[in-house]
């Protein structure tokens, strides 16, 4: 049920399943969405140069999934008509159960639709394998896609994405759980689990929560053929329970023949520290299958409250072409209120699969330049370039946080640098309150010509055509970075450790972000005094370095007219 690194074979057994291949000249360099990550060589610490400009893949063919039943495709709709919206040039097949495809075809929003049937008609029927066999998914799926998005919050099928041929591929999940995963919205109903009984006595104990040796573990079951045997295979987790009496449900299976010259055993057990069993209970293949459809039971009492609980699952015996599940465990007191299985859920699933949708189309866009100026500003912002002949650089060199802020001193040697070796106008950008820094700059760069400080001076209505007018910008993680990444403006923003580019960085189309790779990033503070290292990430990100970078990016070219 929901396996990640394997697939069953027609027999219903466990069989290795390896990933759809790619098209190398269809995936982009890296993840759709995301900043590219160049690592630079720099002393005394490297860099690392992001670049949030980006051409959005190509997505002509696109293959949505949706396996689940009527209300599951009823509650997709919206989602597959902001599909069509955003892609309208697309050609999109869905896959959907046999059941659902009539009304699919209805809903006029695809153009071509697959029947698959990976669960039964009626759902309480499902056994956690594939209905068919999945060479007909693979056949249902033949060819390469551009975007393959499964459109099911629950994590059932997200594995089938791992068949698909697909440039991009796009889900609900936890991106750690889902490596294959291009796109990732994420979700994970750990959250929403009542699983800590030392604050809820009642709760359900999934698969992860254990130590396993079970070889082939998926999101909500482990299994094994018995070719690790007379072991303890599941064991944990190690809860501290209030005194009182218990029972915990194994959810336990058992398919294939039990027997053999070895036959299946298995042993459930609860037990406090090393040796003291609290219950157990033997079992043979017959007992498995009569009580696995609702679960085995131990009871248990506990009056040691410190010593921490484990529940146990040995596995004896080399039955033939038999594998052994198991699901988790659902802990109750006796007498107590039934357990409930999660906490509510903030959204809808119609709402996760529209944000799913959402995601990935924001992923899949070129990076986006989010505002114009007017043609009387630019016009306005074209008065400034006066002094050197070379290209007009606009600095704004504090932030609102001193954490963020490069040293001025710093500053202050990158505009000598810039004007001795571009021969460049540079602009000092900054409110009336940071007027004192950039006079420091000014004053200390030591540069006679070719500098122009407007801090204080410049209204705020006339700073984007200043900025959209500038060859380059540069800055720290601020407001003026994001504004001039939206103008399209090429612009240089320099991070300190505090923030992640990948997650805080500029967006837009000639946007780039530097940050020295030190080792006590990311830090996440707030405030300078509260750095333990003399704030290495800026004091030690050199003016050279810097200037490098600015005249490697003035190389750029500017967008087309009209792209922004």
């Amino acid at each position: 049920m929901g396996l990640d690194q394997s697939a069953r074979d027609s027999s219903g057994l466990l069989s290795h399943q390896a990933v759809a291949p790619r098209r190398d000249d269809d995936v982009p360099a890296h993840r759709p969405g995301l900043p590219h990550a160049e690592d630079l060589a720099a002393v005394p610490w490297p860099l690392r140069l992001y670049s949030f400009g980006r051409a959005g893949p190509s997505c002509k063919r696109i293959l949505a999934l949706q396996l689940g039943h009527l209300g599951d495709l009823i509650i997709t709709l919206p989602a597959l008509r902001q599909l069509r919206a955003v892609f309208p040039d697309s050609h999109i097949t869905l896959v959907a159960g046999a059941w659902n495809r009539s009304q699919a075809e209805a809903s006029r929003l695809v153009d071509r639709v697959e029947s698959f049937d990976f669960f039964p008609e009626v759902a309480r029927n499902w056994d956690g394998r594939s209905v068919a066999d999945l060479d007909v998914f693979r056949k249902v799926c033949e060819g390469h896609f551009d975007l393959a998005v499964d459109l099911r919050v629950d994590f059932d099928t997200r594995h089938l994405l791992r068949l698909v041929d697909a440039g991009v591929r796009a889900g609900i999940g936890p991106g750690a759980r889902y490596p294959f995963l291009d796109v990732a919205l994420p979700y994970d109903y750990a959250e929403r689990t009542r699983s800590d009984p030392t604050r809820d006595v009642n709760a359900v104990l999934g698969p992860d929560r254990f130590q396993s040796r079970m070889p082939h573990q998926g999101d909500f079951r482990h299994e094994t053929d018995f070719t690790i045997t007379d072991t303890h295979v599941i064991f944990g987790p190690y809860l501290s329970l209030p005194a009182g009496e218990y029972r915990a449900r194994f959810d336990i299976s058992l398919r294939g023949s039990g027997f053999g010259r070895r036959p299946a055993r298995v042993t459930l057990d609860v037990a406090q520290g090393a040796s003291d069993v609290l219950a157990a209970r033997l079992l043979d293949a017959g007992m498995i299958r009569r009580g696995g459809k609702h679960g085995l039971d131990l009871t248990f009492t506990i009056t040691d409250e410190v010593t921490p609980c484990e529940f146990r699952v040995h596995a004896a015996g080399r039955p033939l072409r038999a594998v052994l599940g198991f699901g988790g465990v659902k802990l109750e007191r006796v007498g107590g209120p039934p357990a409930a299985r999660v906490r509510p859920a903030d959204l809808h699933v119609g709402e996760l699969m529209s944000l799913l949708v959402q995601l990935t189309a924001d992923r899949m866009a070129p990076a986006p330049a989010c505002l114009t100026e007017s043609s009387a500003t630019q016009d306005h912002a074209r008065l400034s370039r006066a002094g050197n002949s070379g290209p007009v650089i606009a600095i704004a060199p504090a932030s609102n946080s001193d954490l963020r802020d490069w040293p001025a001193s710093h500053f202050a040697t990158l505009v000598r640098l810039l004007v001795e070796r571009l021969d460049c106008t540079v602009l000092l950008l900054g409110s009336r309150a940071q007027a004192e820094v950039t006079a420091h700059i000014a004053r200390d760069s030591k540069v006679e010509h070719g500098i122009t400080d407007l801090a204080g001076r410049t209204a705020w209505a006339d700073l984007p055509g200043l900025l959209r007018s500038a060859d380059l910008v540069i800055c720290n993680n601020s407001g003026i970075g994001h504004l001039a990444a939206s103008l399209s403006a090429r612009t240089l923003a320099i991070y300190s450790a505090s923030h992640q580019p990948t997650e805080w960085g500029p967006r837009g189309p000639l946007a780039h972000a530097v940050m020295a790779v030190v080792p006590c990033s990311p830090c996440g503070l707030d405030r300078l005094s509260e750095c333990g290292h003399g704030h290495t990430c800026m004091r030690e990100l050199a003016p050279e370095a810097v200037c490098e970078l600015a005249e490697r990016l003035l190389r750029l070219p500017m967008p087309a007219a009209g792209t922004h």
